[in-house]
């Protein structure tokens, strides 16, 4: 008997753990959404010299950005609302076609299948936008693969995996409602 409520709390204790793991929406990297701006300064290393930048209409909103991370990222960009982690903006130095189908099949593999796609023109109509949405989580986290491209000289303008967490923050404040 004892050695069946071992096994039944062994595969319970399992299963909580898998069904904890498959949830994507507990944070970014290395941190759990709703860290501080410490806590974040502290896990990937980023100085007293990096100073955060406020919202001019919203003081409760600052950003840190991260920059020369590595070869393939040049900045990371982290979103605090109230001193809470929110969102998380990965740009990329290769901002290629074949970097756009790679960064795509990584996402969809650990965030699901695109469950949105929107073509815009922005920047005076300078910069065609293509945004890719991982919905699988939503209102939870949302995830865009953002790429831009100049209209001009067709030339790739940027490339970019944003991360947004949406549980217990009002959106709202992110466009001046």
């Amino acid at each position: 008997m004892k050695k069946y409520i071992l096994l039944v709390f062994i595969v319970s204790f399992l299963l909580n753990c898998a069904t904890t793991q498959s949830k994507a929406n507990m944070g970014y990297d290395l941190v759990f959404w709703g860290s501080s701006a410490a806590k974040v300064r502290n896990v990937y290393n980023i100085g007293q010299e990096i100073q955060p930048t406020y919202s001019q209409n919203e003081p409760n909103i600052i950003k840190l950005i991260q920059e020369n991370i590595s070869d393939s990222i040049k900045n990371r960009t982290f979103l605090f609302v109230e001193d809470k982690l929110v969102q998380v903006s990965v740009l990329y130095n290769d901002d290629s076609d074949d970097n756009v189908r790679n960064l795509q099949t990584e996402l969809e593999n650990k965030f699901g299948n695109i469950t949105d796609y929107n073509e815009s023109l922005t920047d005076n109509h300078r910069l065609y936008v293509k945004t890719f949405v991982f919905g699988q989580y939503y209102p939870e986290l949302i995830v865009l693969l953002v790429h831009a491209i100049d209209r001009k000289t067709t030339v790739a303008d940027g490339l970019a995996v944003v991360y947004i967490w949406g549980k217990d923050i009002d959106i709202n404040i992110f466009s001046g409602k």
